[in-house]
């Protein structure tokens, strides 16, 4: 579960219960806010942080959806889930607001240290210092800023 997301519920006039994301006013650990917007979320499948927008929204889609499956039993009535990829549910307008106004500056630099790695196939580098890795060569590792 992502640390700065709590999914709620609420019914509507016509008996529908509605899913939708509620974000945590608190330092969060997968989320970093820069300048007052998103900077990047942290992806655990991957291992590794996204500067993309789009894998924040897709991540808490998720989430919803997850929610929705494993108490879709728990509910009377039909349920509808308040996707971020939907305009006209709103919940984009709540994430941005959450971001730009609710949220303080939280953030590390990425990519500040860049680390590049030539990797050979052919035995052309058998003259130069490298590693064998079960057939490709690894040529001395160099640090770029």
């Amino acid at each position: 579960m992502i640390d700065f997301l709590m999914i709620s519920t609420r019914s509507t006039k016509r008996g529908v219960i509605e899913i939708y994301p509620k974000f945590i006013i608190k330092k969060s650990s997968d989320l970093m806010i820069r300048g007052g917007d998103f900077y990047a979320i942290w992806l655990e499948d991957r291992g590794l942080w996204s500067t993309d927008e789009q894998d924040a929204l897709q991540l808490i889609d998720r989430e919803l959806d997850k929610y929705a499956e494993e108490n879709r039993k728990n509910f009377d009535s039909s349920i509808k889930v308040l996707h971020m990829w939907d305009s006209e549910s709103g919940m984009i307008d709540s994430w941005h607001k959450y971001c730009q106004k609710q949220m303080r500056d939280s953030f590390h630099m990425l990519d500040e240290k860049l680390i590049f790695c030539l990797l050979y196939t052919s035995d052309a580098a058998d003259d130069l210092l490298c590693v064998d890795l079960g057939g490709r060569r690894v040529i001395k590792k160099k640090n770029l800023l």
